[in-house]
């Protein structure tokens, strides 16, 4: 066999990897929603591909390099982005906690803009703060009913 043909392989299969990897780099940074994406495996392949690099870089350098260095690269900038949008929000503290309120992170129904204030979208509800307060105390009350031991 011939010695070249190894790292010919090596070389377009690298280009290969990166290739396929393009598009989810690409619509991650044009989007900057990452909410499909698991924080413990782009974390993992961060802590994965550093230990790895070890190994990588003790052999003769040559495709492998490139690949592992692409690696490298995109899940560093994967879990960056995740942790910038995904985690720590690009909207901000403010947007989340009224989230929160409104009815669950999933659920978004407040808006907060750029200047710090709330607007309410067109299909939200005005809640009536005693009304809510009451049905809150309600709610409380039968739990510490529940609570309670049977005799």
């Amino acid at each position: 066999m011939n010695s070249l043909m190894p790292v010919v392989a090596g070389a377009v299969s690298t280009a290969i990897f990166v290739a396929s990897a393009l598009p989810m780099l690409m619509k991650a940074f044009r989007t900057k929603d990452l909410k499909s994406y698991s924080l413990p495996n782009i974390a993992l392949s961060n802590v994965g591909n550093v230990i790895h690099s070890a190994y990588v870089y003790s052999l003769p350098p040559g495709p492998i390099w490139a690949l592992h260095g692409f690696y490298l690269v995109t899940t560093g900038l994967m879990l960056l982005w995740y942790l910038r949008y995904e985690l720590w929000g690009s909207r901000g503290i403010a947007e989340a906690a009224a989230n929160e309120f409104a009815g669950g992170w999933n659920e978004p129904k407040v808006e907060v803009s750029h200047q710090a204030y709330v607007r309410m979208p067109e299909h939200a509800e005005v809640v009536d703060q005693a009304a809510l307060h009451g049905v809150i105390a309600r709610i409380g009350d039968f739990g510490a009913v529940a609570a309670r031991p049977s005799r």
